[in-house]
């Protein structure tokens, strides 16, 4: 078994509650006494790897997801890396709504009124959308900040699963709606 033991980033502020990134660390993993702690790398990318977006999903809504796969797994040099990659999940979802829409040729407008269409054309059932509703509620949170967040990588890497989950739904059914 691969070897857990790096030499980590030694410059934890309290006052931040994670790493400043300094000159002489900024290629170190970031302190591993979080879980899951005493990982290989190889143990760490796996489960950011997992969730994939089906070939049905647009090409520009899979880029901008393997961009915020690639921060999440680049948590490892610094946590924060992976709340921001929740952050940006939310707004993949909503790009995802969007496109959505004008595949269903509905002109787009804002994350409400899109999910609203998508449930009247019934590409997001009933008992999705509160799922739905409460994304779009953490995207309006973390898009017009009310405070600080710090989430772990486990939570960050589940939200990524989420939202694969969720946006290849939106594209698995037909292409328009019969009227």
């Amino acid at each position: 078994m691969p070897s857990t033991d790096f030499e980590c980033k030694d410059s934890y502020d309290q006052f931040l509650e994670f790493s400043r990134v300094t000159h002489e660390n900024w290629l170190l993993p970031d302190r591993k006494d979080y879980v899951p702690f005493g990982v290989t790398q190889e143990q760490w990318v796996a489960p950011f790897l997992e969730p994939r977006l089906d070939a049905t999903v647009p090409r520009d809504v899979i880029r901008v997801f393997e961009v915020v796969r690639g921060c999440m797994i680049y948590s490892w040099f610094f946590y924060p890396l992976a709340t921001l990659g929740l952050e940006q999940c939310t707004r993949i979802a909503e790009f995802a709504v969007r496109e959505r829409c004008r595949v269903l040729q509905r002109e787009p407008e804002n994350f409400f009124v899109n999910l609203e269409t998508l449930v009247t054309a019934g590409v997001i059932s009933a008992d999705e959308e509160p799922r739905w509703q409460a994304l779009r509620g953490l995207r309006n949170d973390r898009s017009h900040l009310k405070g600080y967040m710090l989430v772990d990588p486990g939570q960050a890497v589940d939200f990524l699963k989420t939202t694969a989950e969720l946006v290849n739904a939106l594209f698995s059914g037909p292409a328009t709606i019969a009227t």
